[in-house]
């Protein structure tokens, strides 16, 4: 018995017991040994090089000569008794007063024209010092503060300072004494001295 023998009663996958060396029965229609699995590929009409080769842009409509002026309207409805907001919008469907479309200004528009060496802004002025002497900045023995961008070889930058270090600097500076005034009770605060001393 062949393999692909299909016995007429057996209609369940489960049914059919599987044969040493050979493939399992089918138990549905199968194609025809000559039948061509898959999708015939049909390539379109443009190939790739006319799409490449030809941009196609869209065309613009063209743009509107005229447009209704819905003033003209309401007074055209008005005039011919709507005097509803229903009325009037059923006659401006039915008679729309139309009125061509403005494409610019009416007057012709100044060209401006710039003056021969005109300057915009203020004019740069040479400066004193050279810019070869500004990019260098030489060092200043009198500057009293630590440069900080400039590194010199074998020698590490002066430490910036912290909040740690500033605390603690302002805890061990010296404290000035205050000046403390002569003591004197509070019921003689208000009683003047009868003897006036001289300056010492």
């Amino acid at each position: 018995m062949p393999s692909t023998y299909q016995a007429p009663k057996l209609k369940r996958r489960t049914m059919v017991k599987p044969i040493v060396g050979q493939c399992r029965a089918t138990t549905y229609k199968i194609p025809a040994s000559d039948f061509i699995y898959g999708m015939v590929n049909v390539n379109d009409e443009p190939s790739a090089g006319d799409v490449v080769s030809n941009w196609d842009v869209a065309k613009q409509s063209k743009a509107k000569t005229t447009m209704q002026s819905f003033p003209a309207t309401n007074n055209m409805a008005l005039a011919a008794g709507c005097i509803t907001a229903a009325s009037q919008r059923q006659y401006a469907k039915e008679n729309p007063v139309m009125k061509a479309k403005p494409t610019g200004s009416s007057s012709p528009t100044k060209k401006f024209v710039v003056p021969e060496g005109a300057i915009y802004g203020i004019q740069s002025e040479q400066n004193e010092i050279p810019m070869s002497l500004v990019m260098s900045a030489p060092s200043d023995p009198e500057r009293d503060y630590p440069m900080y961008s400039q590194h010199t070889v074998g020698k590490l930058p002066p430490p910036r300072a912290t909040k740690s270090s500033d605390l603690y600097a302002k805890k061990n500076a010296p404290v000035e004494p205050k000046a403390l005034d002569s003591f004197k009770m509070k019921k003689f605060a208000k009683v003047k001295a009868k003897v006036v001393m001289g300056p010492k």
